[in-house]
């Protein structure tokens, strides 16, 4: 065998290095969204409902989101009610769209 083809068999296998446009850029804390849903459950750390934001809410709310744990973004909610103007708490992922 000659010493190159024994080099090539013994040779580590080579990595094929991403590029930015193969994976998709990390996200980045804190962002602001808007609710994508006709309602959302906004739930407390035990999965309790603190409150259901309706469509009309949903026009003045104003969401910042916090971090991204399982399938629920931790959020910061403005005017998201009347009676809770500030409210924190988690908003399943697929009810929230990123603005920027």
């Amino acid at each position: 065998i000659p010493p190159q083809e024994l080099l090539r068999q013994n040779a580590p296998p080579t990595q094929t290095n991403l590029t930015q446009t193969d994976a998709p850029p990390p996200e980045t804390y804190p962002f602001i969204a808007t609710l994508t849903a006709t309602s959302a459950d906004l739930l407390g750390h035990g999965g309790g409902t603190i409150l259901t934001i309706s469509e009309t809410d949903m026009l003045n709310a104003e969401i910042e989101v916090l971090e991204h744990k399982d399938e629920f973004y931790r959020v910061l909610c403005k005017k998201c009610s009347p009676s809770h103007p500030f409210q924190a708490g988690w908003i399943h992922q697929d009810d929230v769209q990123r603005n920027n």
